[in-house]
């Protein structure tokens, strides 16, 4: 049987209330990121929006993505007790090689409540395998944050980096 660990955004604890934080180290090659996918997890219809941010290793801002309504996260039929899934964050930056980043999930016009909230989960069971573009460090919990960073690469025919 799977755990679904998920720390709620806006509940006090892990980094206060108003953002969960990823950090990541970038492998031996320069990333360019297309998408940032992190794993959440949306109990009924909470108001407001997200969006991921990307951090240097100080925290400070280095690039937002845009926001995505709340309300439009798995908005379909069958869909309004809960949603958990990989949502998709259109972001283009270029990460450095060798370099520490944090990702950021922050809020706009959302509080946290018991009857309807939003959260990041954990990478905590059925693991996948770890790309080499990046290393996810965990949070003094028991596994990192879950996400996917999708990126872009040049391929040049008869050449592969």
């Amino acid at each position: 049987m799977s755990q679904l660990v998920v720390f709620e955004l806006g509940l006090t604890g892990l980094f206060g209330n108003t953002e969960l934080r990823q950090l990541i180290t970038i492998g031996d090659d320069d990333l360019d990121v297309y998408a940032i996918r992190p794993h959440l997890y949306k109990h009924l219809a909470p108001a407001g929006s997200v969006l991921m941010q990307i951090q240097d290793a100080n925290q400070k801002k280095i690039k937002n993505t845009d926001t995505i309504a709340l309300s439009a996260i798995a908005s379909g039929a069958g869909s309004e007790s809960f949603y958990h899934g990989y949502v998709r964050f259109l972001i283009d930056i270029r990460l450095r090689r060798n370099t520490q980043y944090y990702l950021s999930l922050q809020s706009t016009g959302y509080t946290y409540g018991a009857g309807a909230f939003v959260g990041w989960c954990n990478d905590f069971s059925l693991r996948k395998a770890q790309p080499d573009s990046y290393v996810a460090t965990s949070n003094g919990v028991s596994a990192p944050l879950d996400f996917e960073i999708w990126g872009r690469r040049q391929v040049i025919k008869g050449v592969y980096p």
